[in-house]
């Protein structure tokens, strides 16, 4: 798993790399409303913090 410092977020692809999946898996689960990301910048990336990693590792989402 990638380690991020506080305050810093994973990109889509850092977390599906974290949580062992593809990079469009994350985006379409975005759009089908079943994992939002943490927040989006002002371009449209998605970002994601470490408590989701950690929640999703854990069979929470």
């Amino acid at each position: 798993m990638l380690k991020k410092e506080y305050n810093s977020f994973y990109s889509t692809q850092e977390f599906a790399n974290a949580i062992g999946v593809h990079k469009n898996t994350v985006i379409r689960w975005d759009n089908e409303g079943r994992l939002k990301p943490h927040h989006k910048d002002r371009h449209g990336y998605r970002y994601y913090s470490q408590e989701q990693v950690t929640e999703f590792l854990r069979g929470g989402m």
